[in-house]
């Protein structure tokens, strides 16, 4: 029995009263999204919930004082359905944009000198980090600085990133596993007119190991890819690249699709 892809809705969070808003990160080595889709406070069956803001135990790869950026408590639109069962994850300060999480699961950040970051988000009972092929998990990272990472990350998906960033034929790309689905929402693979802003949702099924982290255990593992080049001899930032991956049961498949919406809705910040 296959699954279907998780595409996602596109849900904005948005400032309410006290509260103001930012974005999120994670560790390893997978991608990301944008989103143009502005919501009312209340549409249909979403409704705008306030979330509490975890902190999560982090690793730095600068020792230095940071002014939390994000508050304790954030406003989202998430469908009615799945509101109360998410919360947000950042790091130790909430200097970097938190990620939406299932409520009441633990979690780590990493927060690099050249300003990746890293999030992974388990029940309880899991250890983390997160073993690879791990049946339950949500995980985002954000790479900027190191070039060499960003290619790694999105080549798999995007052909020609060897040749925006400088490493074709330098640095090896593992393929996509061949029952990996991917689907752009943003862009194709083999636009190469910059700037690039490309936006890619995948899914490794159940028992296949592939870009999700986690993947390959009983639960499929859907995921989205943010992937933007403008070249830096023009005054660009290069490449940068971001990816969430959301791993739970088919059943709980609406919470993934609203994690993963939010992920692209608040992408392309994860800087520490």
């Amino acid at each position: 029995m296959t699954t279907a892809l998780v595409r996602p809705r596109l849900i904005r969070h948005s400032i309410a009263s006290a509260v103001v808003i930012v974005g999120m990160g994670v560790i390893m080595i997978p991608a990301a999204v944008s989103a143009a889709a502005h919501h009312s406070a209340r549409r249909g069956n979403e409704i705008r919930a306030p979330l509490t803001v975890v902190a999560c135990p982090t690793t730095y790869g600068i020792a230095q004082a940071r002014s939390p950026i994000v508050p304790e408590r954030l406003a989202v639109s998430l469908p009615v359905q799945v509101a109360g069962e998410l919360t947000f994850y950042s790091d130790k300060s909430r200097s970097i944009e938190p990620i939406l999480g299932p409520k009441g699961w633990h979690c780590t950040a990493i927060v690099g000198a050249d300003g990746s970051t890293a999030v992974s988000i388990a029940p309880p009972a899991e250890r983390l980090p997160l073993r690879p092929t791990a049946s339950l998990g949500v995980t985002a990272y954000s790479l900027s600085a190191c070039q060499g990472c960003v290619y790694g990350l999105v080549c798999p998906f995007v052909p020609g990133a060897g040749q925006e960033l400088g490493y074709a034929g330098v640095l090896p790309c593992t393929s996509a596993p061949r029952r990996e689905a991917i689907d752009f929402l943003k862009g194709s693979p083999t636009n190469q007119t910059t700037p690039i802003n490309d936006e890619i949702a995948f899914e490794d099924p159940a028992g296949v190991h592939g870009d999700g982290t986690p993947s390959g255990g009983v639960n499929a593992a859907n995921g989205v890819v943010l992937y933007s080049f403008s070249p830096r001899s023009s005054g660009g930032e290069g490449g940068m690249a971001s990816v969430e991956t959301c791993t739970l049961p088919r059943r709980e498949h609406a919470v993934c699709t609203a994690i993963l919406d939010e992920f692209i809705a608040s992408a392309r910040t994860f800087v520490g």
